[in-house]
């Protein structure tokens, strides 16, 4: 680029551009930097996490080409069945516990399946590429499922997931064993002059079951932060998020188990 381009001629760009090609230049300046050793590990954790998140550029241009639709692109209709634009989806790798919180890639998701049924082979790149740099892997609830906990597991790793719907059996067996618990860790945030968010977290300890599990039998751990954001003075908001994990409660004191959620929400917006 010989000179300074507008941001929306570079956004049209790069929704052009072959995404794999473009996740390859990400994961060549990831490693780059890692044989620089210009990744430094941050003293508040005491091992490497990953962060995997979806994200969905938008694309105006939906129709085929001579080649066909692109693998990558899903397409959003209106009632009519028209088409009313598409969607490149990817899922953004970030070392969370490096300083500057590095992309080390993002890998796009084909457009006949999802984040879940595609996080077994982004997380597999992962492992192959990055696999000495990190020992948790986290994902909110777009990849949350049995099948993607136990991946982790057989590759030697551990992993912190969000359990977000209701429905779920687990969701409400771990929302009844925290009803009665007190919170163990509050933390104040000041996000303005006029605005703060209250977190309460409270971690309980998972004992694995034999017979028909009602939590899934890798689980070691359950977190449960409740927000509370007030603005001038008054609540405004409450948030209730649950987490599951393969580590047990022990790894970390509740402060460190609300740090590492905390730095994961700074990089996922």
């Amino acid at each position: 680029m010989p000179r300074r381009l507008p941001d929306t001629t570079l956004n049209d760009f790069l929704c052009a551009v072959d995404p794999d090609r473009v996740s390859e230049l990400l994961s060549i300046v990831g490693y780059d930097a890692w044989r620089r050793k210009a990744l430094h590990q941050d003293p508040e954790l005491p091992w490497g996490v990953l962060s995997l998140d979806g994200k969905y550029p938008t694309v105006r241009d939906v129709g085929e080409s001579k080649r066909g639709r692109h693998q990558y692109l899903q397409v959003h209709h209106d009632k009519a069945g028209q088409p009313l634009y598409g969607t490149v989806r990817t899922v953004t790798a970030v070392l969370i516990s490096a300083a500057g919180r590095p992309i080390l890639g993002a890998t796009p998701v084909p457009g006949d399946t999802n984040e879940v049924g595609h996080f077994r082979k982004v997380f597999g790149e992962m492992v192959r590429v990055y696999g000495r740099l990190f020992r948790v892997v986290m994902y909110d609830a777009g990849g949350a499922s049995h099948e993607n906990i136990k991946a982790v597991k057989a590759a030697g790793k551990d992993a912190i997931m969000q359990i977000a719907n209701p429905d779920w059996v687990m969701y409400q067996t771990i929302e009844l064993l925290m009803r009665e618990k007190e919170a163990d860790f509050v933390d104040e945030e000041l996000i303005s002059e006029k605005k703060r968010v209250v977190r309460h977290v409270t971690v309980l300890p998972i004992k694995p079951l034999s017979k028909d599990p009602t939590i899934w039998e890798e689980v070691r751990t359950a977190v449960k932060v409740y927000s509370e954001t007030y603005e001038d003075g008054k609540c405004t908001g409450t948030k209730t998020r649950y987490f599951v994990s393969t580590l047990e409660s022990t790894e970390l004191n509740p402060e460190g188990w609300l740090r590492i959620i905390v730095k994961r929400w700074g990089v996922v917006s």
